[in-house]
């Protein structure tokens, strides 16, 4: 097989939702970064998001994988998302690192209710602040992980 002859592919042709990524320190543990990883944009609903929710898996991976934080913030408050069972692969972000590894997802008003019922089921009528780790706003979610990572790291000196 010639290298002519395959097909060239790119993560950004998988979705047009744009990914940026930002980084800070932990206000409780020393030495802890944290990463944010934000989305932009419009997922697309249904089964036609799948390429939206494995590229923002796939950023958020990237980012993890560059930047070797201890805690991870998605941010969707600027992503657009009406339904699609898919974007749960996002929420597994991480999960190979470490079983402690702390993620936090932060959602806005063009998301959070169906994150809430993507999460809890359609029919469900607990609030999204029932969901652990999902959050409004990014302060919210910074304080959950700086509270996490201390946890964690009172139980390995232990």
């Amino acid at each position: 097989m010639r290298l002519s002859d395959l097909t060239p592919l790119t993560l950004e042709s998988l979705s047009s939702i744009a990914c940026s990524f930002r980084r800070g320190r932990s206000r409780i543990v020393t030495y802890a970064d944290i990463l944010v990883v934000s989305f932009r944009g419009k997922y697309r609903p249904g089964s036609a998001g799948t390429p939206d929710a494995r590229f923002m898996l796939a950023m958020a991976e990237a980012g993890i994988a560059a930047f070797d934080p201890l805690a991870l913030i998605l941010d969707l408050r600027d992503l657009e998302y009406e339904w699609g069972d898919d974007l749960d692969l996002l929420f597994g972000a991480g999960s190979s690192r470490d079983s402690t590894f702390p993620v936090a997802t932060v959602v806005g008003t063009s998301c959070a209710e169906a994150v809430r019922t993507l999460c809890l089921g359609v029919s469900s009528s607990e609030s999204l602040e029932t969901i652990n780790g999902l959050f409004r706003d990014i302060d919210s979610a910074w304080s959950y992980l700086d509270a996490t990572l201390a946890a964690n790291q009172a139980q390995d000196r232990a």
